[in-house]
């Protein structure tokens, strides 16, 4: 394994989606892979941490209504394991009122887009959060 934090200067910006359904994960990895990310995908909770660990990915895209683990939990200790160099996470999710917001928020979210979104526009989320990330290329 790597011991940079990230994927190396000059590969593409590592991605993982968490998504339980098939239909979102194919559409979102595909829009994001077609903006050159390198995309790596979870389907629940147990796997996403797991996965995260495993590959550092730069960012992640978590929903939050998962089977097993929620996508709440999921957060929390990914935060909590890979501190200091956690990577961004952005929720996409159904659960879009405000406390739902605020206990993303609250678990580490760095951005919270609500479902249904068009794919578009998360590509440029990621993006934008890539950018302002410090130490960003």
């Amino acid at each position: 394994m790597s011991d940079l934090p990230f994927g190396s200067p000059g590969d593409a910006r590592r991605i993982l989606i968490v998504e339980d359904d098939l239909h979102a994960r194919r559409i979102n990895s595909l829009a994001l892979s077609s903006a050159g990310y390198e995309i790596h995908e979870a389907v629940d909770g147990a796997d996403a941490v797991e996965r995260a660990f495993e590959l550092r990915p730069d960012l992640i895209v978590m929903d939050l209504g998962l089977p097993g683990m929620s996508g709440l939990e999921a957060i929390k200790r990914i935060k909590q394991l890979m501190a200091p160099m956690a990577p961004l996470v952005v929720v996409l999710t159904a659960r879009a009122m405000r406390e739902d917001v605020e206990a993303a928020r609250r678990a580490g979210c760095d951005a919270h887009l609500a479902k249904p979104i068009d794919p578009f526009d998360l590509v440029h989320e990621v993006k934008r959060l890539l950018e302002a990330r410090p130490g960003a290329a």
